[in-house]
C-alpha cells in the first residue's frame, strides 16, 4: 500500500474544490516558498487558481488610502474536503482499486513485468498526446484565469522497465486524475496468450496500487 503525501493529495484536486484549510496547507508547505523545490511552481499556481474561482479575475479595487479592497466572493468556499476524483468523476481510490484489478488480471496472462510495462507505455502515450501547460501570463487577469490549469496534475514520462516503483505510482495517480481510468487501463485489456512460466511479481505488495 503506497500512501500519497499530503501536498500531493491536495495538488491532485482542482483548486476550485479546496477548503480554506487546504489552501493554507499548500501555502505553508516548503514547496510554496522554496524556488528550488520541484513542486514550487504548482504550489504557487494552485492557490492562485483557488482565489480565481472564489473571487474572479477582475482587477483589484483600492480604497481612498490605496489599500486593496477584498472583492466579494462569487461562490462559497467548500466547508469540508472533497474526495480526490478523476476527470470522469470517479473517486480516485475506487479508480485505483479497479486499475489494480486490471493489472492483476494482465499479470496472470502476460507476466508481471510485461503487464507493468504496458501500463507505463500507456501512460507515456497519454503524456505525448496531452496539451502542454499554458505559460504564465503577465496580465493579472489571464495569470489567475489560467492558474488552475497550470497547476493541474500532469504525469511525467516513465522508463518502460516493467517495474512498478514510486515514479510509476506517482505518474499513474496523476494520469488517473487527468485522463480517467478507462484510458489508463486500456493497454492492459488486450488479450494475449499466457506465458509458460510466471515471472516474479514486480510490485512490493498485493494491495492497491496506491491509497489516496
Amino acid at each position: 500500500m503506497k500512501a500519497i503525501p499530503s501536498l500531493d493529495r491536495i495538488l491532485l484536486k482542482n483548486p476550485a474544490d479546496w477548503t480554506e484549510g487546504e489552501r493554507g496547507a499548500v501555502m505553508r508547505d516548503p514547496a510554496y516558498a522554496n524556488p528550488a523545490h520541484p513542486d514550487h511552481q504548482r504550489a504557487n499556481d494552485a492557490p492562485a487558481g483557488f482565489y480565481a474561482t472564489i473571487f474572479g479575475t477582475d482587477a483589484a479595487k483600492t480604497d481612498a488610502t490605496g489599500r486593496t479592497i477584498q472583492p466579494p466572493a462569487k461562490r462559497p468556499v467548500r466547508p469540508a474536503p472533497a474526495p480526490i476524483a478523476t476527470v470522469e468523476g470517479e473517486d480516485l481510490e475506487s479508480a485505483a482499486d479497479k486499475l489494480a484489478e486490471a493489472l492483476d488480471a494482465a499479470e496472470r496472462t502476460r507476466g508481471p513485468q510485461e503487464a507493468v510495462r504496458r501500463l507505463q507505455q500507456g501512460v507515456n502515450r497519454l503524456v505525448e498526446r496531452d496539451a502542454p501547460a499554458p505559460k504564465a501570463q503577465r496580465e493579472p487577469a489571464r495569470f489567475y484565469a489560467q492558474a488552475a490549469e497550470r497547476a493541474a496534475p500532469r504525469p511525467q514520462r516513465l522508463k518502460e522497465d516493467g517495474v512498478f516503483g514510486p515514479k510509476t505510482a506517482d505518474a499513474t495517480a496523476k494520469a488517473l486524475v487527468r485522463f480517467g481510468r478507462r484510458p489508463v487501463e486500456a493497454p492492459l485489456m488486450t488479450r494475449t496468450r499466457s506465458p509458460a512460466q510466471p515471472l516474479p511479481r514486480s510490485r512490493d505488495d498485493d494491495g492497491p496500487i496506491f491509497r489516496a
